[in-house]
């Protein structure tokens, strides 16, 4: 398995192709566009995308979406069966599923929302735009924040610090630097002790 992370200089946000080492069937989550160097990424490695991963189905993505649909026979999953003119499978609860060869894990992030995904591939978590390097949904009102930021500790409790944390905004990190410096996420445990972890 091969991931290649693209930044879309017009949005400033990340997106991921996931292949095999040779050529064959790929994967892209979270594209906004899908600019000339995004275009020769896939080709230079003989890729084809037969799938699009949503982690929120954003008007940004709409724009990248019809022009990967021109190009390539992708099946669009998101947590909607449908994003404007596109169909695509529905992933409304926790659930596992094999798309191009690679075994994944689609969480929604509940309480805060089920419309709201993060995705587990072997040891890479995308995180979308709720969870960057030390930061959760900086945007965010601060009541929506303690949710999400409730959501993630439930969902990254049973993960192991080992796990890769590819966000839309952001460089990577680690789950171990995010229950350590992300203060948000260790909330719970800065309670209980009086002093950040």
């Amino acid at each position: 398995m091969k991931i290649f992370i693209h930044n879309s200089p017009r949005e400033r946000t990340n997106s991921y192709v996931i292949g095999p080492d040779g050529p064959g069937d790929a994967l892209i989550i979270d594209p906004v566009e899908l600019d000339v160097p995004l275009l020769n990424l896939i080709e230079n490695n003989r890729y084809y995308l037969r799938a699009v991963l949503l982690t929120t189905p954003r008007p940004q993505t709409v724009e990248g979406l019809r022009t990967i649909k021109r190009v390539y026979d992708a099946e669009v999953f998101s947590s909607y069966p449908r994003i404007m003119e596109f169909s695509g499978k529905s992933l409304e609860r926790r659930q596992k599923l094999s798309v191009s060869g690679l075994e994944l894990e689609a969480i929604p992030l509940e309480p805060y929302s089920r419309f709201t995904l993060v995705f587990c591939i072997a040891h890479l978590f995308f995180s979308g735009t709720m969870l960057s390097a030390g930061l959760i949904a900086e945007h965010q009102p601060e009541a929506e924040r303690l949710l999400i930021a409730e959501a993630f500790r439930q969902i990254v409790a049973p993960l192991p610090d080992t796990m890769v944390v590819l966000p839309a905004v952001g460089p990577p990190s680690t789950l171990a630097a995010e229950r350590r410096f992300n203060h948000e996420l260790n909330a719970d445990r800065e309670a209980q002790t009086g002093e950040p972890e």
